[in-house]
């Protein structure tokens, strides 16, 4: 066909319409909304599985009742075991004090008696370092409140203000737990000193 030739007007091809129910969006098929809704609800579980849980659960509560009970008997028997040791520690030097006080009523020798009572010492400080308490025993070192109890304060002229004078009571450590502070006198320094404040 030539270039040039013309197409009769009636023979042209109108434009193609979208058709109304293709174009319009809005118009478009959904799907069954009620077959969704089927679908996504949940369905009521049966009998079985909540009795699978309940059983379950108490399972996990029995065993954890069992889990305490024993925690709570091995931490008691510990606690006798412990105590019983420290029994066993002592005994020798209760059969010791005990030879001392049958030796008091025969003896009147006061040498062999203080030597009697130097061995029960020997024999307390060889249980407390078995079980692996250290005793505090201050005396000429600077007072330190968090070990030592000041039960009182005395003048000294040849000591520091601060310093331990005598303990009248040895304080206990069980590594770096006190168990109990050593109760000692302290020097409140020179009285020119006290005059000073």
């Amino acid at each position: 066909m030539d270039e040039n030739t013309e197409v009769p007007e009636e023979e042209a091809i109108p434009p193609v319409e979208a058709s109304s129910e293709e174009s319009d969006p809005s118009q478009e098929t959904e799907p069954d909304n009620d077959a969704e809704k089927e679908q996504e609800a949940p369905s009521a579980p049966d009998e079985e599985d909540v009795q699978a849980v309940k059983d379950r659960l108490l399972r996990a509560r029995a065993e954890f009742d069992n889990f305490r009970k024993r925690t709570q008997r091995d931490l008691t028997e510990a606690r006798a075991n412990s105590q019983i040791q420290t029994v066993l520690e002592f005994a020798t030097v209760m059969d010791n004090f005990q030879l001392a006080m049958m030796a008091v009523e025969t003896s009147d020798d006061i040498s062999a008696l203080k030597a009697g009572m130097r061995m029960i010492h020997n024999e307390f400080d060889r249980a407390f370092e078995r079980m692996g308490i250290d005793t505090l025993e201050p005396e000429g070192e600077t007072f330190d409140p968090s070990i030592h109890e000041a039960l009182q304060t005395e003048n000294c002229e040849d000591t520091d203000e601060g310093t331990i004078l005598r303990v009248i009571k040895r304080g206990y450590q069980l590594k770096d737990r006190l168990i109990r502070p050593a109760c000692v006198v302290v020097s409140s320094g020179t009285a020119a000193d006290q005059d000073e404040k």
